[in-house]
């Protein structure tokens, strides 16, 4: 991975991990002071920029348009947001972003408030303070397809987004069962990273 991952986790200002067998320095929030109403979320997740909430639900495709939505993770981002409102992350401070209109589509749909959601590749040179990302991609296939996910590129946009917290929503034992590098390397990187379920929210 190219760029920067801006959002830190566990991490000291000289930390840094490697992905794609690239530098990735994990320092920049870390040396940004914390606004009053992070600072209970940034306790709640014992210092980590970065927390995954994990799930089994399974994608659904739509054979017409051939996309790709995942209602179960949709109800897992609200819910999400949903906490953030109520710990005073402010929703224009909150961006969602995923890799298919439909899931966009659902998305809209289904958020407890107006929010903005966005489709990767639409976002690029852009950030927010606190960005969740829905990969939407969980079946059994063996080899865990995950379609244009196997774009290093797109995958490098949605991780550089962050400037105070990243949530990583998605199947980690699906990801973990990809043949494709780059999954296997931010599978390593994210592996010490708190899970939402895991933590007081």
């Amino acid at each position: 991975m190219e760029d920067t991952l801006r959002a830190a986790s566990h991490a000291s200002r000289d930390s840094k991990l490697t992905y794609e067998d690239k530098l990735i320095d994990a320092k920049v929030v870390l040396e940004r002071k914390v606004r009053p109403n992070y600072g209970e979320l940034l306790n709640a997740t014992g210092g980590s920029r970065i927390v995954i909430l994990d799930h089994k639900f399974f994608e659904k495709n739509e054979p017409i348009t051939n996309g790709y939505y995942n209602i179960g993770e949709v109800n897992e981002v609200s819910r999400l947001v949903q906490t953030l409102l109520d710990k005073g992350i402010p929703s224009e401070d909150i961006t969602i972003l995923t890799f298919y209109e439909m899931q966009r589509q659902e998305l809209l749909r289904a958020m407890p408030c107006k929010s903005d959601i966005r489709n990767v590749d639409a976002f690029q040179g852009r950030e927010n303070r606190v960005v969740i990302i829905s990969f939407v991609r969980s079946n059994t296939s063996p080899k865990a397809s995950v379609g244009f996910l196997n774009s290093i590129n797109r995958i490098n946009v949605a991780l550089s987004r962050a400037q105070e917290f990243l949530f990583i929503v998605w199947n980690t034992e699906f990801f973990r069962r990809s043949h494709l590098q780059h999954f296997k390397k931010l599978c390593k990187l994210v592996h010490h990273c708190p899970k939402l379920s895991d933590l007081n929210l």
